[in-house]
């Protein structure tokens, strides 16, 4: 019976798909693996002890790290490292503004990034849709200081700046602040702006018209834009 150079353990018998029987000299993959001694090494950052392999450690290398945590404190610190890395791998860490919700009086958590989005003034959706639309509108709406100055909006808006309000599907906030002060919008018609500001829900600075009045509108305010030929 044969035995392994490395153990000498008894070596099992293994055959091929064709029935031959496989010449080995190891019993296992660790036996067969070349002795390797392991260096001992000291960490350039947390100054710990710890063992890598020779082939491992380049010769022109000055400093030797246990870790890529290490590697990468090392770096931020001697200011080796780009900022969007360091976001990636240190996070800060996210600061929050305690809240009073305007429904059900509960205080909740808002966290600064959304802050700057909205200002949130409910706990959660059953709150904020509890109320009226009406109610919800108005809560929206940030009035300006005169009558003729346009007014704020407080909740999500699309990407041409256009202020977004939610009855059963999304419509756009000016038209409901048309309905609710002039009435129904004509078949046929749009509501266009006097103060060319798409977020502004003030009445007087809506009127109903057609496509043509808008962009006849656009023109004599020079906004319309010429495409050279």
């Amino acid at each position: 019976m044969k035995k392994c150079k490395r153990c000498d353990n008894k070596l099992s018998i293994i055959k091929n798909k064709l029935g031959n029987i496989k010449r080995t000299v190891y019993c296992s993959t660790a036996c067969a693996r070349p002795i390797k001694n392991k260096i001992e090494l000291k960490c350039s950052n947390c100054q710990k002890l710890f063992k890598k392999y020779p082939s491992k450690v380049k010769n022109n290398k000055e400093n030797v790290f246990c870790g890529n945590e290490c590697v990468l404190t090392y770096r931020k610190n001697n200011e080796k490292i780009n900022t969007k890395t360091v976001n990636y791998f240190f996070p800060k860490k996210r600061t929050h503004e305690v809240k009073e919700c305007l429904f059900c009086g509960k205080r909740f958590r808002v966290f600064q990034c959304k802050l700057k989005r909205t200002t949130v003034k409910y706990c959660s959706k059953t709150c904020l849709y509890s109320k009226s639309p009406k109610e919800r509108f108005w809560d929206a709406v940030e009035k300006g200081k005169k009558e003729n100055d346009c007014w704020g909006w407080h909740l999500k808006k699309d990407k041409n700046g256009y202020s977004i309000f939610w009855i059963e599907k999304s419509i756009k906030a000016h038209r409901y602040s048309y309905e609710i002060h002039h009435g129904k919008i004509p078949d046929g018609l749009i509501v266009c702006h006097k103060c060319d500001n798409p977020t502004c829900t003030n009445p007087l600075h809506l009127y109903a018209g057609t496509h043509k009045d808008n962009a006849l509108d656009k023109i004599d305010k020079n906004r319309w834009k010429q495409v050279n030929s």
